[in-house]
């Protein structure tokens, strides 16, 4: 299957926790109102607001540059640091020298001494052998600080050019080596022998100890400023900022960066920075920018941005030109895996977490540390992925299945193999130590015991794909209509549920409670599960849009700790819990809604697998909370009695308009959950009532303090105690007056008799 059940919470959940979040795509924010970004200012003891130059040190700390000082942030407390100039125009860090600060008159290191005090050195070059002259020397302007991740080695780019320190010699290139100027603004080293040189008058390169210019650059770039400069190892790319715009320069040209989207605006470009994982930051007139997945975003600011730095914890320092400085962690808004799109993942026996991106594969560890555990050009993508007890990590590629263990291939099903290099598209283990392969040549087992790959069912191309194997030893298969389930020689075919045609069904999970879920292409999730009795029957519940499922296609299901089933669709991802769906989409924080897999490892964290990477759901666990607005205290028997109630998410994360609402009466059966605030009550017996009613977020929690209300329902009039106490009055009085009449009547008659007689 595409994700593996989790059972129990592993160790690397809090680090997960802490590098991805749900928060909202940033394109639309701005720096001041950026969510998770903390400012720092005068008020917290940075000195300046005009911040040029920001690095971290090997202990740590987060060394400043403005251009009154430079400061240290040991993480609690700013420490200004004395320097002979406080005009600071650089800063760098180095493995070997530590932090470096580039001024007007020289460049100035920091190292800590071991009783904790942190002491200064000036770098004085002048009477080094190996320079030609005093003109070589660093007392000039520094305007930028570069280390050399080949060997530390320091590069410095200074009003009369640029100097290489490498421990053993220093090496000065200027206008006499073959730049137009002896102005450098900007370098970006690559390996130890390539080095661009960006310059007051175009871009340069040196190779070995030749400098040249490539040819076919364009006129700014060739002749014009080069004000900032970075090198994306992973793709290869240099990226040049220059006062009117950003270019990218790689291995066959040198295009408009700024000219690829109308939503980078142009412009001078003050800083750039591109991390280990191909994402590049630019900095520019009131705005910077990020360059992800082969799209910008942009954040809008009240400054200019003149400076960027990653801490070891990925956060990015945001330096301004007159608004202080900003930390923020950039996964906080809707990050991801960087390595392409995450289409499977699957948990291991030792707690750790498989990943697959594109043609890479990634391992995370019981300690939260990430690395790459293998990559293959032979397949485009994995498409299901699943570990075996032994630890052997099986995929299903677009040429078929590989075994992988200790970072190598120990068994490839390609298109030397039976399945003849087709795609492979689900893989399911079942109770036998048998792996089922699902491909597009057919189906086939394989022995893990033996590694023995056996025909199932051949065909081309196939139109079977095992999905699950359920607690009766029933195995089930997907087909282009629905499912079928063998059983020894019984077989058990679904095509319809409740009237409805079902779509090609591929993916499928077991719950806790034995039930078989399966989804089919056309957006229908069912629930299957078996009546024990002597017949073979089964019970089937079919849900889709209008219970709350969004998706029109089925991609991946996983069972999560509280048993929680969790459908990943092109949609977003969507959960069911005790019959109650909700669903997680780009607005409630995913960057990217097309999900292919969704791991639950705790009850409120989610790992979801988009076109993105790898990315995070945090269900809210926190409960709303009900309120009643309007309920009568008296009703008369003959009217009807309406309720108003209201409900409230205390962290907004579900709005009001989305809150459902479940009510009962006197302590009967609770009512199914509507988006309805009112409900009217009618037929209601005399007497004594009391209302409950308790509220249901987006999230699944029910408020456990429902509201409640007493009424009491008038009886008729005519059976209301002061109409009843008339009535038998005038009932007494009747029967009096009538015993009296009849007494008169009697006496009357007895007189008569009497006179008659006398």
């Amino acid at each position: 299957m595409r994700a593996e059940q989790s059972t129990a919470s592993r160790g690397w959940c809090a680090l997960v926790i802490g590098l991805f979040s749900t928060g909202s795509a940033l394109a639309t924010q701005s720096l001041e109102s950026l969510s998770g970004a903390r400012h720092f200012d005068a008020d917290d003891g940075l000195i300046g607001s005009y911040v040029v130059g920001i690095t971290q040190d090997t202990s740590g700390d987060i060394w400043v540059g403005t251009y009154r000082g430079v400061v240290r942030y040991d993480g609690a407390l700013w420490h200004e640091m004395p320097l002979a100039s406080r005009r600071v125009l650089s800063v760098g860090g180095s493995r070997r020298f530590g932090p470096i600060i580039g001024t007007d008159l020289s460049a100035y290191s920091f190292v800590h001494l071991p009783n904790g005090d942190v002491e200064t050195e000036i770098w004085t070059p002048f009477e080094h052998p190996y320079l030609r002259s005093n003109a070589d020397s660093l007392r000039r302007e520094v305007y930028a600080v570069h280390e050399r991740k080949a060997d530390a080695a320091v590069w410095f780019a200074t009003q009369n050019g640029a100097k290489l320190y490498t421990v053993f010699e220093w090496i000065a290139v200027d206008t006499s080596d073959g730049l137009a100027t002896d102005t450098v603004y900007a370098i970006a080293s690559v390996g130890r022998d390539t080095t661009w040189i960006g310059t007051a008058k175009g871009l340069f390169l040196r190779a070995g100890e030749k400098v040249v210019q490539p040819a076919a650059l364009p006129p700014e770039v060739a002749g014009g400023a080069i004000t900032a400069l970075a090198w994306d190892a992973r793709n290869a790319v240099l990226w040049i900022g220059t006062p009117v715009g950003l270019y990218r320069l790689d291995s066959t040209r040198c295009t408009e960066a700024s000219g690829e989207t109308s939503a980078l605006p142009d412009g001078r470009m003050h800083c750039l920075l591109a991390d280990s994982e191909g994402t590049v930051y630019v900095g520019g007139d009131y705005w910077f920018a990020m360059y992800r997945y082969g799209e910008w975003s942009i954040v809008t600011c009240s400054h200019q941005v003149r400076s960027f730095a990653l801490d070891r914890e990925g956060a990015l320092w945001i330096g301004t030109y007159g608004d202080g400085l900003y930390r923020w962690t950039p996964r906080e808004q809707g990050g991801g895996w960087t390595s392409g799109p995450v289409t499977a993942m699957a948990g291991t026996p030792g707690g750790e977490l498989v990943i697959a991106a594109g043609r890479e594969l990634w391992k995370m560890d019981a300690q939260g540390e990430v690395l790459p555990l293998f990559r293959a050009d032979r397949w485009r993508t994995v498409n299901a992925l699943t570990v075996t007890p032994d630890g052997t990590v099986w995929v299903g590629t677009e040429t078929g299945a590989y075994g992988l263990r200790d970072g190598r291939i120990v068994l490839a099903l390609d298109r030397t193999s039976l399945l003849g290099g087709a795609p492979v598209r689900t893989l399911m283990q079942d109770g036998r130590g048998l792996l089922w392969i699902g491909a597009e040549s057919g189906v086939w087992q394989l022995h893990l015991a033996v590694n023995r790959l056996i025909t199932w069912r051949e065909g081309s191309p196939n139109t079977l794909y095992p999905i699950a194997e359920t607690s009766d030893s029933t195995l089930w298969m997907g087909t282009p209509h629905g499912v079928f389930g063998i059983r020894g020689t019984q077989l058990f075919p679904l095509t319809h549920v409740e009237g409805v045609l079902l779509g090609e069904v591929r993916y499928g999970a077991v719950a806790p409670d034995g039930a078989l879920w399966f989804g089919d292409d056309d957006g229908h999730v069912v629930r299957l599960s078996s009546v024990p009795d002597a017949s073979v029957r089964w019970e089937t519940s079919m849900f889709g849009v209008e219970d709350g499922v969004r998706g029109s296609r089925i991609r991946a299901f996983a069972i999560g700790p509280d048993s929680s089933v969790w459908v990943a669709t092109d949609g977003g991802v969507n959960r069911c819990h005790d019959g109650l769906w909700a669903y997680y989409g780009t607005d409630q924080g995913l960057a990217n809604r097309n999900a292919w897999v969704a791991l639950p490892v705790l009850s409120n964290l989610v790992l979801v697998g988009t076109e993105r990477g790898l990315e995070l759901v945090r269900p809210d666990g926190d409960p709303p909370e009900t309120e009643i607005v309007a309920c009568p205290t008296e009703v008369s028997s003959a009217g009807n009695l309406t309720v108003t109630f209201r409900g409230a998410d205390r962290w907004k994360r579900t709005p009001t308009q989305s809150l459902r609402y479940s009510w009962r009466l006197d302590g009967g059966p609770w009512s199914p959950a509507k988006p309805f605030a009112r409900v009217t009550l009618a037929d209601l017996s005399p007497g004594g009532h009391r209302f409950e009613v308790r509220t249901l977020d987006g999230d699944l929690n029910w408020d456990p303090t429902p509201a409640e209300a007493k009424f009491v329902v008038e009886y008729p009039v005519w059976l209301r105690w002061h109409v009843l106490l008339v009535f038998f009055a005038l009932v007494g009085a009747s029967v009096y007056l009538a015993g009296r009449l009849t007494e008169a009547e009697r006496r009357l008659r007895a007189r008569e008799t009497e006179r008659a007689k006398a």
